[in-house]
């Protein structure tokens, strides 16, 4: 759940759902779209972690 969250979704998500969402955390936390803000990067390590949970969660590592 804690992961869902992160990314902003609720536990019904799908893996595409999943996988959409993350590519547009992606786009907007990386740090080259911020100025090299290290919030930015921060969000950006949480939003990987999170999806590598799900992933691995959906069987789809």
């Amino acid at each position: 759940m804690r992961a869902l969250r992160v990314l902003g979704l609720g536990e019904e998500a799908s893996l595409e759902t999943i996988k959409t969402r993350y590519k547009s955390l992606v786009k907007s936390h990386h740090p080259d779209a911020n100025g090299g803000d290290a919030g930015a990067s921060d969000r950006l390590v949480g939003i990987n972690a999170a999806y590598a949970v799900l992933t691995r969660y959906h069987g789809k590592a």
